[in-house]
């Protein structure tokens, strides 16, 4: 009998069926590349950004 109350006490929580996560992938953009992954993540329904390789700092800026 002491075993069967030990077990009753023990119940589990339920866990939630889905959980939506509010995420977005930065890529680099690659003329063609990009855009063929967009269109993937797109089929799953991600946000995609893409941001330039080179930036008007990385080109102004000259390190000694």
């Amino acid at each position: 009998m002491e075993v069967q109350k030990e077990k009753a006490k023990k119940k589990k929580k339920p866990k939630p069926k889905s959980v939506d996560h509010k995420t977005s992938v930065v890529i680099p953009y690659v003329e063609g590349v990009s855009e063929a992954v967009a269109r993937v993540y797109k089929r799953y329904g991600i946000p995609t950004a893409m941001r330039p390789h080179t930036t008007i700092r990385n080109l102004l800026v000259h390190p000694k």
